[in-house]
């Protein structure tokens, strides 16, 4: 079976965090966010603390709690194993998550941890999916400092490309089974990715996500490949090398995102 649609996936996260950067500054609406971000899943709900909204909340009051006014928001696609640049108090609630959602208000800071759960068949597959809402830190000052800017992400990912194609090449995959090494070769083939990315994600922005999820499948792929994969945790090589494309690739998701429309300057607390 072919992956390389699922692998290609933006994360939800990433939607969710581009698409509400611009509800309210950039002509984008809630339904434009809702179909863009839910796509073929049933409709989201959210669950967060006591006071943030009523039992049985959706997408749409997430959004409608958090759109307008100053904020900051990025995607974060980290993972326990990995949570550099994920605040603490989210690192446990990660778990499988494909990532989380971080935003800062005037009035706090939030995550967003997308909680999906698959139903029906190969074939026909659906998706039922909760935003696990909290309150964190504030992040936006030591996560945003650290990221560095999309010159340097870009640089990083030139640098962690030519490294995970080297150590591919270095690397059986026919012994991978067929299907993973057609996946493999089709990775670099695919140049529309057909993402619902709002229009105001510049062309830099669109390529450093290409790039960086086109290197996240890959590292997938190679720990993956039908049992006979690295254990992207281990020690020597080539799990190392693997480890450090994982995290070019997810920091440069971050610092894309970070950065989609208008930065927007946070008052200080009072």
């Amino acid at each position: 079976m072919d992956k390389t649609p699922e692998l290609l996936r933006l994360p939800r996260s990433v939607l969710l965090a581009v698409w509400l950067d611009g509800v309210g500054t950039a002509g984008v609406t809630v339904r434009d966010l809702l179909k863009a971000v839910q796509g073929d899943d049933e409709p989201h709900s959210v669950r967060g603390p006591d006071d943030f909204g009523p039992a049985g909340s959706g997408l749409a009051d997430l959004v409608a709690a958090w759109a307008g006014g100053p904020r900051a928001v990025t995607a974060v696609v980290a993972t326990p194993e990995d949570p550099f640049g994920l605040p603490g108090d989210v690192v446990e609630a990660i778990g499988a998550a494909e990532g989380c959602v971080l935003i800062e208000l005037p009035d706090g800071a939030y995550a967003a941890v997308p909680e999906v759960v698959r139903f029906g068949t190969v074939l026909d597959q659906g998706h039922e999916v909760t935003w696990d809402v909290r309150r964190i830190e504030p992040w936006h000052g030591s996560l945003g400092s650290g990221l560095g800017g999309l010159t340097e992400a870009e640089r990083e990912i030139r640098r962690a490309l030519a490294t995970a194609k080297g150590t591919l090449a270095t690397m059986n995959l026919e012994g991978w089974g067929r299907p993973a090494a057609a996946t493999a070769a089709a990775l670099g083939s695919v140049r529309d990715l057909r993402w619902p990315l709002p229009p105001y994600v510049d062309g830099r922005r669109r390529r450093i996500l290409a790039k960086a999820i086109r290197l996240r499948a890959i590292v997938a792929l190679a720990c993956d490949a039908d049992g006979g994969g690295v254990d992207l945790w281990s020690d020597g090589e080539p799990a190392t090398t693997f480890r450090a494309v994982h995290r070019a690739a997810r920091l440069a998701v971050s610092a894309a995102v970070l950065s989609v429309g208008v930065d927007v300057a946070l008052p200080p607390k009072r």
